[in-house]
């Protein structure tokens, strides 16, 4: 298997946690036409939501309930719904539950769809809360908006810091909802699109950031940054060359400092697309190096179908005009993931990656003290690692180890963020750049980030002689210098001998062993210099 480095919490390094191989199906659920069907073909089942505080799914059924499922079998778990209400005005609404979500600590939200005549009409979309799966009482707050809201729902946070984005199909605006008691949300910002429905199907909030990925039928997935005052500062769209515009729903995931789109989800009208099959697809897109223009960096690592359709010859389908489509996740124990894909009218299936995910580094920093580059890295999950081997370079392209630090790791496995860090003693003099090449068990390698060192004085007017010396060696410093510090080490980074500089410093070097030394000078300001010299 194949582990990337996150980027080390570097977490950013690349991990190509799913370029693993392809995914295997777990279950699958079909539609049918029965009553009472856990998934049918009128529009009733739109949206999933995966909690990792219970490990139960959620799938809604509009209007009417909303059900628990066991995310390893998909059948229903005990009990099988969540409490709903039905007193005025929120639960009496239509097109409740259209959207499901779940916070990192187990609060379920949902939301209802507004469907005004015009885009223009004031409406209310109100926001369904479960503190937990077991809520008796769930709460509800009323957002005055306008035109159609609900086709596109996203929660991120917890607590008071949980936001929630809403939009919907042909609204030019996106809605921000926050809180300041963690249960009840007023409307905060009110956002203007570059085109009206570019949120229409599904919005994404990445973490710990003001941005969020948007989607709808027909139109590019794309990256919006968004300001404090509502305004979008900037927007990056994948071309329809790298990712097809015609997935409707896209789901931003991140694993440390590794990036993916999990897209799903096309119009089947009252013809299906035999040439592409796309609206029976779950594709998955590692996007961590995504740059200008817009098809760089963006790489499919894995995908999946529904199994009772083949592109060439689909056996069944139902329409899905409004694109509907739904993406949850699961992180396991064992490091892979486990995706749950949501294709109204069709059908829900369960994916898993092939393989364990690579290391996850979610940070890597590299300083100077007293002359030592000490490096530092955190893993937040290890996978088949047998450790890392420290490079360091002196132009940042042509890099040479120096050394070896091995997984700390069970058998190279570990779920639990572990810390790192290497000190490289005998660095010269002058500006070095450093990097971890990641080794799995099975060879398999990858590189971190490169983190740069300056190891220079101020003033480099520093010298010694004889060189090769026999007894004694000269170190002549500048008068500025008075008062540095030095020290004799040798290529494994061992001290010998150890002293004040004066402007010229006599220093014995008789006990010395016949090889290879370095004299390290270390100024009053931490600024170093290191020159090689040769006992004979």
């Amino acid at each position: 298997m194949r582990k990337k480095l996150l980027c080390m919490l570097l977490l950013a390094g690349s991990l190509n946690a799913y370029s693993q191989g392809p995914l295997t199906k777990n279950w699958e659920i079909l539609a049918t036409t029965t009553t009472g069907a856990l998934i049918g073909n009128t529009s009733l089942q739109t949206t999933i939501a995966y909690n990792k505080v219970t490990d139960k799914l959620y799938l809604p059924e509009r209007n009417n309930k909303i059900s628990i499922l066991n995310p390893a079998t998909g059948a229903l778990s005990s009990p099988s719904t969540l409490t709903v209400l039905n007193t005025a005005p929120a639960w009496t609404q239509s097109f409740k539950y259209t959207k499901i979500r779940v916070t990192d600590d187990g609060v379920i939200y949902a939301c209802n769809m507004t469907n005004p005549a015009s885009v223009t009409d004031a409406a209310t979309i109100y926001i369904y809360r479960w503190a937990s799966e077991s809520d008796t009482a769930p709460t509800t707050s009323a957002i005055s908006i306008t035109g159609r809201v609900g086709d596109s729902f996203a929660v991120t946070g917890t607590g008071v810091n949980t936001v929630i984005y809403l939009s919907g199909a042909n609204n030019t605006k996106l809605f921000i909802c926050k809180t300041t008691d963690g249960v009840t949300f007023t409307l905060d910002n009110t956002v203007t699109l570059g085109a009206a429905s570019q949120a229409r199907s599904s919005i994404s909030a990445i973490p710990s950031s003001s941005d969020i990925w948007i989607n709808a039928p027909s139109v590019e997935a794309r990256r919006i940054s968004i300001a404090s005052t509502g305004t979008i500062t900037s927007t990056s769209a994948v071309a329809s060359s790298a990712i097809n515009q015609i997935y409707a729903n896209t789901e931003y995931i991140q694993e440390g400092s590794e990036k993916y789109l999990a897209v799903s989800g096309a119009v089947i009208g009252g013809s299906y697309n035999a040439a592409t099959g796309l609206g029976f697809d779950f594709k998955l897109y590692k996007i961590t190096n995504f740059t200008t223009p817009p098809t760089d960096g963006v790489t499919e690592v894995g995908t999946g179908k529904l199994s009772d359709v083949t592109a060439a010859a689909p056996l069944t389908f139902y329409q899905n005009t409004n694109a509907y489509a739904d993406v949850a996740y699961k992180k396991n124990g064992n490091g892979t993931y486990t995706f749950y894909n949501l294709i109204c009218n069709n059908g829900m299936a369960a994916y898993t990656t092939a393989s364990t995910l690579p290391v996850s580094l979610t940070s890597f920093t590299a300083g100077l003290s007293n002359g030592v580059s000490k490096l530092n890295w955190t893993t937040a999950s290890e996978s088949n690692n047998r450790g890392f081997d420290v490079q360091r370079s002196t132009d940042g392209v042509e890099f040479a180890s120096i050394g070896f630090v091995a997984s700390k790791a069970v058998q190279g496995n570990s779920s639990s963020l572990i810390n790192y860090s290497y000190e490289d003693k005998t660095v010269p003099a002058g500006t070095h750049y450093y990097r971890l090449k990641q080794i799995d068990l099975n060879g398999d390698v990858e590189y971190s980030t490169i983190r740069v060192v300056n190891n220079v004085l101020n003033e480099l007017a520093v010298k010694i002689y004889p060189n090769p010396a026999q007894n004694t060696l000269t170190l002549s410093t500048p008068l500025s210098l008075k008062g540095a510090s030095y020290t004799v080490y040798n290529m494994v980074g061992q001290d010998f001998i150890k002293g004040k500089a004066d402007e010229l410093t006599s220093i014995d070097v008789s006990t010395l062993m016949p090889g290879i030394y370095f004299i390290k000078v270390i100024s009053l300001q931490n600024e170093v210099q290191s020159i090689k010299f040769v006992k004979q």
